[in-house]
């Protein structure tokens, strides 16, 4: 039996805003997860962490092992939450999407998703 749903056909990433991909010059993904696998980009960890230092007093320095935990639990938690609204709530997010409709105007609706788009759309796909 295939319990394979809409929602494994959706890879999540660790998302980073537009602003701080230009900053720190970054354009790969990180941390991904497509089914049950969650795929980590290690290099480019320590690429982001060495970039977030050059600008940043070293007290406040991360390490790559911080970055990639943080990562990792993003990861987890997409993963967690998308098996607990698979299993209780299946149309949780067209719901959502209905609701937030009916209480904004379509043009507020779609000025929200492209306000969404230009603050987390990445430069590559």
């Amino acid at each position: 039996m295939n319990n394979s749903s809409k929602y494994d056909k959706v890879i999540y990433e660790f998302h980073v805003a537009k602003s701080l991909r230009d900053k720190y010059e970054l354009d790969e993904i990180f941390f991904s997860i497509t089914g049950n696998v969650i795929f980590a980009n290690f290099y480019q960890v320590r690429v982001f962490t060495q970039k977030l230092n050059n600008k940043r007093s070293v007290e406040n320095h991360l390490s790559p092992g911080e970055v990639n935990a943080a990562g990792l639990l993003d990861e987890i938690y997409h993963f967690a939450i998308r098996n607990y609204f698979k299993k209780n709530f299946p149309n949780a997010f067209q719901d959502a999407i209905t609701n937030v409709r009916e209480n904004l105007s379509e043009e507020k609706f779609d000025l929200l998703l492209l306000d969404f788009i230009k603050v987390f759309l990445r430069k590559k796909f």
